[in-house]
């Protein structure tokens, strides 16, 4: 996962806190937000990076040692899986010790939402930190971080690569993507990593796009109902909807989408009808959740969909 920080160099965000690093203007807790949680170790590492070396030269012993996750001066929570009061305490513990390597020590807490009680014990030493100490947190979600560390961080988003940006990344990696699974990244590197991963994506995609552009009479629910209603592919079925429905949304409105080998304008969608079939996703989506039987959510969904459509035409 770390090989891919330094594509992170050239992001917006990166430039803007490489220049508070060198005007030494950082904030001493920095909070960085994305939905894609490689995207966000990739980068907090790279900004610990920086922190140590201006120069993210790659080669010198500050530079070596983060690369392979044995920098004394730069520790990474949570621990295990998930961030816990036992990893806040940790961090309590760990930055009244003096650096070992450098002249400051980072801490790295990815997922700090994870735990309000772990949140709660970080508070104090978020207030008033020891002199040449640096905290960068990472969340997927700001709403879930109490607001008192919010008001005790500078916060920023990490916004996703456009996709020629991240075709580029994945092919200097020698990782296959297809534009299918460029598009449904929609920009997040570990998104594409992970469906890259998967050979079964472009036939799953082919699927789910022609029940978005071909389902028209209650015989196509019959055909299509049985091949969605499939346990190991469902979710994946139901966001592919989902992004679909929301890129036409997209272009509807002239707003930006992601290229996509479809013709929305062939299709006589429109708001009302679109913003309906997303709630119905929704219910779909919450009925899976409460282990509804999978193939009545599945009838009920296509349904749903195709009574829409007739609705709003």
């Amino acid at each position: 996962m770390e090989n891919f920080s330094l594509d992170f160099k050239n992001t917006k965000l990166f430039k803007n806190l490489q220049n508070q690093i060198l005007n030494g203007n950082l904030s001493h807790a920095t909070l960085i937000s994305s939905p894609d949680e490689m995207s966000l170790s990739c980068f907090t590492n790279l900004l610990a990076n920086m922190l140590m070396c201006n120069k993210v030269c790659g080669e010198c012993e500050n530079c070596i040692k983060i690369k392979s996750n044995t920098h004394p001066d730069v520790l990474r929570y949570p621990k295990g899986k998930t961030f816990l009061v036992s990893d806040a305490l940790d961090i309590v513990e760990n930055a009244f010790k003096k650096p070992i390597l450098s002249d400051i020590k980072v801490f790295i807490i990815n997922g700090v939402d994870q735990s309000v009680a772990g949140q709660n014990k970080i508070l104090k030493i978020l207030e008033e930190p020891p002199k040449n100490v640096f905290f960068i947190l990472s969340t997927t979600n700001t709403k879930t971080v109490l607001d008192t560390i919010m008001s005790r961080v500078q916060s920023y988003s990490l916004a996703p690569f456009n996709q020629e940006e991240l075709s580029q990344i994945l092919s200097f990696h020698n990782i296959e993507a297809s534009k299918n699974v460029i598009a449904f990244s929609e920009g997040y590197l570990g998104k594409a990593v992970l469906l890259s991963q998967n050979l079964k994506f472009d036939e799953i995609f082919d699927f789910v796009k022609n029940i978005f552009t071909q389902l028209k009479s209650s015989k196509d629910i019959v055909s299509y109902s049985k091949q969605l209603a499939d346990k190991e592919n469902f979710q994946l079925e139901l966001e592919l909807l989902f992004f679909l429905y929301r890129q036409a949304l997209y272009f509807i409105n002239n707003q930006k989408t992601t290229y996509i080998d479809i013709d929305f304008a062939s299709l006589n969608l429109n708001n009302k009808m679109i913003s309906q079939i997303l709630k119905h996703l929704c219910e779909a989506e919450k009925a899976l959740y409460a282990n509804v039987n999978l193939n009545l959510i599945c009838d009920n969904l296509l349904l749903h969909i195709l009574e829409e459509k007739y609705l709003w035409k």
